[in-house]
């Protein structure tokens, strides 16, 4: 749409209309039910009350690459991985694979090594 086309002559006007703008979602269970209301849209933040920073306590001192590693991807994120890779399998219909080999699940020690071979690509030249 051209300036000469719209209602609103410039930028300015246009994100100020754009701001006053907001959705009535008090009915969450009925996506389709909606209404835009013009008005001024103040969003709720919520006050930050977590401790930041890493909250594993391990000692630091003579760890090994993957205990850093660990750190940030801990058994329980690996299980996620895991179980969502063979989700994914699961959720997609057999015509996308037909020329695969035969599906067997995923393990945390798979993934593990899939993640570390994606690493050690960087580092070749």
């Amino acid at each position: 749409m051209s300036n000469s086309e719209s209602d609103l002559s410039s930028e300015d006007e246009l994100l100020t209309a754009l701001d006053c703008i907001s959705i009535d979602s008090a009915n969450e269970d009925l996506p389709g039910e909606r209404q835009w209301h013009r008005g001024t849209f103040t969003p709720t933040i919520s006050q930050f009350v977590g401790e930041p920073g890493l909250q594993n306590t391990i000692s630091l001192v003579e760890r090994t690459l993957l205990d850093y590693f660990q750190l940030f991807f801990d058994e329980t994120i690996m299980q996620r991985i895991v179980d969502e890779t063979n989700r994914y399998y699961l959720q997609n219909p057999v015509g996308e694979r037909q020329h695969m080999s035969n599906w067997q699940n995923v393990t945390s020690i798979e993934i593990y090594t899939f993640l570390a071979i994606t690493m050690l690509t960087g580092l070749i030249d």
